[in-house]
């Protein structure tokens, strides 16, 4: 959906997120670079995943009550179907 600024804008939000999150989750391999510029830019709990499903089981473990995820993706993604597994997480 970025075209030919994907990679450089995955990049520059990889940036961003190391230095306002304390736990960084992406999912396919457009935001693989995402993570590796939160990784360089030392975020030490920066995760990729190649799959969705993989990505919530791992964010539904390091849930805690009143925990707050942002789940962001391309509308092709369907994200949305990853939040009843979300929100049932204790």
């Amino acid at each position: 959906e970025l075209g030919g600024h994907e990679e450089a804008e995955h990049r520059a939000a990889g940036l961003i997120a190391a230095r306002c999150c304390d736990v960084l989750v992406a999912v396919g391999e457009p935001a693989r670079a995402l993570i590796e510029a939160a990784r360089g830019a030392g975020h030490g709990d920066a995760h990729w995943f190649a799959l969705k499903d993989e990505a919530a089981a791992f964010v539904a473990t390091r849930l805690t009550p009143g925990a707050t995820v942002l789940v962001k993706a391309s509308r092709s993604q369907a994200f949305e179907t990853l939040l009843p597994a979300l929100e049932a997480t204790p």
